[in-house]
């Protein structure tokens, strides 16, 4: 398999984890970097057709340019491309982005604040999380400048009353992270209905991660290969 191949089917795979999680609809999507390119895989669209996640396939995947510009593949490309491309602009080490519409993170992004670090998985998001403050949608390169001066070298961003945008080091470090952020939203949502929020120190949750005896890396496959699996089996039945 190709590398462009290999992006193509693991973005439909992120697609469709994004989509059990409800963290996308109609709208929201996974783009990645193209290995020795200057090209980025993302998922593309028909402005009238919206497809069922199981027949979600590499074949939605195209393949787009630095100016956004589809160069291979047969579908429209996202409106909101822009929150993609600026961001990779500005970040070299980013190789992926989700941006997603997920209800906890959109709930928190209104009321002005930022998940607290209080569950184990969320260690990469324990030095906080930036808001832009406009809830318009990222459909010009300016505004998707706008997006990622406020994400700066954070892990993601979220956006008032829109979503959330979320970087990694590859699609599936993206992915996980997105979901792991979403759930993390919706723990201290449920909470707090409970009683006081307590965080959980910097220090106890790397040292949770150590104690497992996994690699950051390894940490994120066991993630991956675990949703992966749920949406064979879901699609299976």
């Amino acid at each position: 398999m190709t590398a462009r191949n290999e992006i193509r089917e693991k973005i439909a795979i992120a697609t469709k984890m994004l989509l059990a999680e409800r963290m996308i609809g109609p709208f929201g999507h996974c783009s990645a970097r193209v290995p020795e390119t200057d090209l980025f895989a993302i998922l593309g669209h028909k402005d009238d057709h919206v497809k069922d996640a199981s027949q979600i396939s590499s074949d939605d995947v195209v393949l787009i340019n630095e100016e956004g510009i589809v160069v291979e593949g047969d579908l429209d490309v996202p409106g909101e491309r822009h929150i993609h491309l600026e961001i990779y602009k500005k970040r070299p080490d980013v190789q992926a982005v989700v941006h997603a519409h997920p209800f906890g993170c959109v709930a928190f992004s209104i009321v002005g604040r930022s998940p607290k670090p209080i569950w184990h998985l969320c260690t990469v998001f324990a030095e906080g999380i930036p808001i832009f403050d406009s809830s318009i949608q990222i459909d010009t390169p300016e505004l998707g400048q706008k997006v990622s001066e406020v994400l700066g070298a954070h892990k993601a961003v979220l956006l008032k009353g829109h979503g959330v945008a979320v970087v990694g080091e590859s699609i599936e470090d993206a992915t996980v992270s997105a979901v792991s952020l979403e759930r993390s939203a919706q723990l201290e949502i449920t909470a707090s209905a409970l009683g006081d929020v307590r965080e959980i120190p910097t220090s106890e949750l790397t040292e949770d991660l150590v104690s497992l005896g996994l690699t950051k890396d390894e940490f994120v496959r066991a993630q991956w290969d675990y949703w992966s699996f749920r949406i064979q089996e879901h699609h299976k039945g």
